[in-house]
């Protein structure tokens, strides 16, 4: 597999397949600098938010301000460094306890705010997986491998809802 976000394979720490199961296919592991650039982009709001707050910039001699400013990439950069996740033919894990086999799912949800969304995933077997929804569209390829599991699934007679169903546009 190809190195992806600036991660060696071979170094990401990401979930082996399961005994018994196919390879894993694609994974996904955050880059550490996409962390730090978002904590970058918190930062600079939150200048932003003082500075209109305080009618100015008379933030800028608070020591205090600018810790507060300084802590937003260091704490996206370890709020960042979580382990990836992977998925094989038919098959994705988050983690080594927290998996499920795509093409015999049980239930699809998706719920939580307009933008984003979290994707909830019940198998047949009680594996279950909780996630962004955005976080798991980052690989296309890895998406992919998910998805056609979905559909066929529900397909299949999964349980999903109606947002479930719009928002994944499997009606």
């Amino acid at each position: 597999m190809a190195e992806k976000n600036g991660i060696d394979p071979d170094q990401a720490q990401c979930p082996s397949p399961a005994e018994g199961e196919r390879p894993r296919l694609e994974w996904y592991q955050r880059s550490p600098k996409d962390s730090v650039v978002t904590g970058l982009w918190v930062a600079a709001a939150l200048a932003v938010v003082m500075t209109v707050a305080l009618w100015g910039f008379a933030w800028v001699g608070l020591w205090y301000m600018w810790l507060i400013l300084l802590a937003q990439p260091v704490f996206f950069y370890f709020r960042g460094r979580q382990p990836g996740f992977s998925a094989g033919a038919d098959w994705f894990a988050r983690s080594d306890k927290s998996r499920v086999r795509t093409y015999e799912l049980a239930e699809v949800k998706v719920s939580g705010t307009m933008g984003s969304g979290d994707l909830e995933m019940r198998d047949e077997h009680g594996g279950y997986v909780l996630l962004s929804l955005l976080e798991i569209q980052y690989n296309r390829d890895l998406w992919d491998l998910v998805y056609n599991g979905i559909v066929h699934s529900v397909a299949s007679g999964a349980g999903a809802n109606a947002r479930t169903m719009s928002k994944l546009h499997l009606d």
